[in-house]
């Protein structure tokens, strides 16, 4: 066979010799021999090479496997379930068809375990542990020993789950295996399978020397159930992989674990504590009530553990003991506070907790909810170990302030720690125990500035005055701190035997001492100097203002000079307490300086002065009123905002001459200081509503209306509505309101910004008013205020009936402005009782304006006495008096057509165009006639008119085409 050597592939594929081809796939010297060889019987396809190309897939060589089965492909062959089709699968790198081949494609695929390409191994594996086969088991096992659990571990493990209760006894017997990645592997797949037989192994395997192995093992007996429980509970107390332990018991939720969970809680590491608390969250409710003992507990790690687990449980506290003890393991004391006394019993047997931290905040605790039970554990606090603890043992007996505490810190006066003594200072002075007045006046020489400062406020929390003369003399001390709390002390006592030195302290020239301490420093440099200088001020004068406040809280008005004095002091504190003394102490010589500081360029000063200002009361009225003339607007301020706040009956008028102040602010803070006076200012206000002013009139009624004045049903109150433009009040009001609304229709800034709006308001409210306004309308009339007689005019054409006597009365007035608008308004009113009068007026020779207006009413009454007059009008010298007797008749219509037409005849030629034109304009269809025959006029303007007369009138009558030839020659 093939003794010359390699087969000539080429030469037998042109040949088509199949027969050889398939030899050549025998021919072992060669794998490219047999690859070639599978390549050429595919493309030749000849169906006998079927079996030997099947036979090829199982070659050692990849590559012709490869091309066997590309070989088939092209000989159209389909694989079936045997063995050759999951080795020609295999050859393809298609794995998902062969583990449905089942048993037949086991062999193909341990063959497959040899192979070191780790990508196809893990696929053979997965295929393996699909079709689960227990024969694979070994060579599975003897794969991951080889091979290590980096490349292969999790694809065995899981393959021998999948081929689960048949892989039982050969992975126990594996959890003995040398190789801890197999025993590994027989872990996890045992805890996978779960079955009970494996729970003893799996216990066993807790104790396993790998600790990969040891947790997997935790692990899987959690997922074996309840079997395990015990055993695990076991592991757990002999802390044998406690965090798995724990993990696994909270998984099986058993609760037999409960306490033994709990009990991992006074484990030194947190893991297991917190592996635990999940845990216990997973056992759900059955582990609330030994978690709510567990809160009880002494040692810290369990308590907090135990409400941890509780908040993951979802548990709330109540306001009882239980309650008490959860805020207390979260550290909220605030919550153990708002509990009350319901928190003292578990707060009280935390008394001996070792941390500091804890002691402390307990302590405080016991301040907020001031329960005397706490005393005794308080008094014990006193001597703690730690520093912290002691002041808030101090700090806190204070605040609760029972007697027999006393004692214990009196004793604390003399602590090692000065805010331990500080601390029981100031208890002391909060509960006030004669007892304490010795110690106390002792401790005013503790070498510690800060205690010194305690004990003199603690004296003069007590004010007992044999503690004056001690006060006095710390006040002259060389301690600023001491000075300063001594002042304050004396203050707060009020023996008027401090006023003298407390005086001093305010008045003492501090730069004495300022000059020996630079000496004593031999302090040369000027920037150092003003440093130092600069150091003391603020020291001292602390202890002037200080005084400057005691001597207000003693009273005495021996301190008056000396704090008006002291109101020019550089200091703004000393300036603001010198202030506020003085208006404590209340003497009227204070007013005017007091007057003077609400100019202060320190906004704390200016606002202390103006409470000061307040307390003095009736004495700063009439000064404060003066300063309402100063030219600057922010002094008026001052004095206007005291001035209200002080409320006295004499600023009204003087506040309401302020609501005309040129500056805004100046006015709008003059209207809230008459808010504040209140009634008192209600009927000087109520006079300012005659629109001297409109600022004035709108201030006043906002202030009228936080007064919650009420109106009346008088002129004033008229005002009051015109203000708010309530016009519907107005004519309810009636007889009173006239003249506030004709002032109205006079002022121009009484109304809005839409003023012809608002005064058709008013001339309709006039209008609803009716005949009482008539007689103040007709005097209107003579305004000079042109928009106030149209007005008049149409507010009395509104009135109607009852107008007309009046009007025709004033008709003849002298004032030709009166006249022309009551023939104006007659007109508007139509009444027929006014045409003999308007006829009349006619005849004025003197003024063309009354003419012309009493020709517009004729106009508008339409009545037929008129027509004559008016057809004598059309000869008036002044055109705007004939236009309106045209427009008067045009509108009368009818009754005018016939003596228009006799006018035709007249001589004067403008009569005769003028009539015309009205006839034209009238339409009436007895004119065609009279206006053809005018067609002949002399005068050819008239001849024109005509014309277009009749042609407006050939809409009425049918003209014949001569007239109309006549008509276009007259025309043209």
């Amino acid at each position: 066979m093939f003794l010359a050597g390699p087969p000539n592939i080429e030469r037998m594929k042109e040949g088509r010799q199949v027969q050889g081809l398939i030899k050549a796939l025998g021919y072992h010297d060669a794998w490219f021999v047999r690859k070639a060889a599978a390549e050429a019987l595919g493309s030749l396809q000849d169906p006998g090479a079927i079996e030997p190309l099947m036979l090829a897939l199982q070659d050692e060589d990849k590559d012709v496997r490869h091309a066997a089965a590309a070989a088939l492909d092209l000989l159209h062959w389909r694989p079936r379930k045997d063995e050759a089709s999951a080795y020609y699968w295999i050859s393809k790198k298609v794995w998902e068809p062969i583990s449905e081949i089942g048993q037949p494609a086991v062999d193909p695929l341990l063959e497959m375990l040899m192979d070191r390409n780790w990508s196809d191994c893990k696929a053979a594996v997965e295929q393996l542990g699909k079709i689960g086969d227990s024969r694979t088991i070994q060579p599975m096992i003897a794969l991951l020993r080889n091979s290590g659990w980096k490349y292969i571990g999790n694809e065995v493990t899981e393959a021998f789950t999948r081929i689960g209760e048949p892989a039982v006894e050969p992975l126990l017997a594996a959890l003995g295996d040398v190789e801890s990645d197999v025993r590994l592997a027989a872990v996890r797949a045992l805890g996978e399978i779960r079955d009970p037989r494996t729970t003893e192994p799996l216990s066993r395997a807790l104790q396993d020397p790998d600790g990969d192995v040891r947790q997997t093992a935790a692990d899987a007996l959690g997922k074996v159930g309840a079997p395990a429980v015990e055993l695990l509970i076991a592991a757990l107390r002999d802390r044998v992989v406690p965090c798995n332990v724990a993990q696994a018991l909270g998984r099986i939720g058993d609760a037999r674990a409960v306490e033994p969970l709990i009990s991992a809680f006074h484990d030194e590491d947190w893991s297991v504590r917190s592996a635990a608390s999940d845990a216990l969250a997973n056992l759900g409710k059955p582990a609330v009530p030994l978690l709510l003992a567990a809160l009880r507990d002494t040692e810290k790690k369990v308590l907090q553990s135990a409400a941890e687990t509780l908040d993951k449980l979802g548990w709330h506290p109540g306001n009882d003991e239980t309650g008490a003890y959860y805020w207390i393991a979260k550290k909220y004391w605030d919550k153990c506070a708002a509990l009350g006394p319901q928190a003292v019993a578990p707060l009280l047997a935390m008394g001996k907790e070792k941390d500091p931290e804890v002691r402390k905040a307990i302590v405080l605790v016991f301040g907020k909810i001031n329960d005397p039970r706490v005393i005794e554990s308080l008094v014990l606090s006193l001597g703690d170990e730690d520093d912290a603890v002691r002041d808030a043992a101090a700090e806190t007996l204070g605040k609760i302030g029972q007697g027999k505490a006393v004692r214990p810190l009196i004793i604390a006066l003399r602590d090692e720690n000065w805010s331990v003594r500080k601390a029981a200072a100031e208890s002391l002075g909060h509960i006030g125990d004669e007892s304490a007045f010795e110690p106390l006046i002792e401790s005013l020489g503790d070498y510690n500035y800060r205690v010194r400062e305690a004990a003199a406020e603690a004296l003069g929390k007590t004010g007992n005055p044999f503690a004056v003369e001690p006060l006095i003399e710390a006040l002259e001390s060389e301690g600023e701190d001491l000075r300063k709390a001594a002042a304050e002390a004396l203050g707060r006592i009020g023996d008027s035997r401090a006023v003298e030195p407390l005086i001093r302290a305010l008045e003492w020239d501090y730069y004495e001492l300022f000059e020996a301490t630079l000496a004593r420093r031999k302090v040369s440099d000027p920037d150092a100097e003003r440093a130092l200088i600069g150091e003391l001020s603020e020291k001292y004068i602390f202890i002037r203002e200080a005084a400057a406040r005691a001597l207000g809280q003693i009273g005495d008005t021996r301190a008056v000079e000396p704090l008006i004095a002291a109101l020019k002091y550089v200091s703004q504190n000393v300036r603001v307490a010198s202030v506020e003394a003085l208006g404590i102490i209340g003497d009227a010589r204070a007013v005017i300086p007091l007057i003077e500081t609400l100019k202060d360029h320190s906004a704390d000063v200016h606002d202390a002065s103006v409470e000061a200002l307040i307390k003095l009361g009736e004495a700063a009225v009439e000064p404060l009123i003066d300063e309402l003339k100063d030219e600057r607007p922010e002094v008026r301020l001052a004095a206007i905002d005291v001035l209200g706040k002080i409320g006295d009956s004499r600023a009204v008028e003087p506040l309401i001459l302020a609501l005309k102040d040129e500056n805004i602010p100046v006015r709008e803070v003059a209207a809230l200081a008459l808010g504040k006076i209140g009634t008192a200012a209600i009927e000087p206000l109520v006079n300012t509503l005659s629109f001297e002013n409109k600022d004035v009139r709108r201030a006043a009624v906002g202030i009228l209306v936080k007064l919650d004045w009420q109106p009346d049903q008088d002129a004033a109150s008229a005002y009051y509505w015109i203000v708010k433009h309530e016009w519907g009040q107005c004519v309810a009001i009636g007889i009173p309101a006239i003249e506030p609304l004709i002032t109205a229709l006079k002022d121009q800034e009484a109304l809005s910004h839409d003023e012809w709006h608002e005064r058709q308001n008013v001339v309709a409210a006039l209008g609803q008013i009716g005949a009482p306004a008539v007689s103040p309308l007709i005097a209107a009339l003579k305004s000079e205020n042109e928009d106030l007689c149209k007005a008049a005019v149409e507010a009395l054409g509104k009135i109607g009936e009852p107008a007309v006597e009046p009007l025709i009365v004033s008709l003849g007035d002298e004032y030709f402005g009166v006249s022309m608008a009551c023939a104006e308004a007659l007109g508007k009113i139509g009444d027929p009782r006014a045409v003999e009068p308007l006829i009349g007026a006619l005849k004025n020779g003197v003024w063309y304006m009354i003419r012309k207006a009493a020709a517009e009413a004729l106009g508008k009454i339409g009545d037929p006495r008129a027509v004559d007059p008016l057809i004598g009008m059309l000869r008036d010298e002044y055109f705007k008096v004939r236009e309106a007797a045209a427009g008067a008749l045009i509108k009368i219509g009818a009754p005018a057509v016939e003596p228009l037409i006799t006018a035709l005849q007249y001589r004067e030629w403008r009569m005769r165009k003028a009539a015309t034109e009205v006839l034209g304009k009238i339409g009436d269809p007895r004119a065609v006639e009279p206006l053809i025959s005018a067609l002949s006029d002399e005068d050819k303007d008239v001849r024109k008119s005509v014309a277009w007369g009749l042609v407006s009138l050939s809409h009425a009558a049918q003209l014949e085409d001569e007239i109309k030839q006549r008509i276009l020659s007259v025309l043209s």
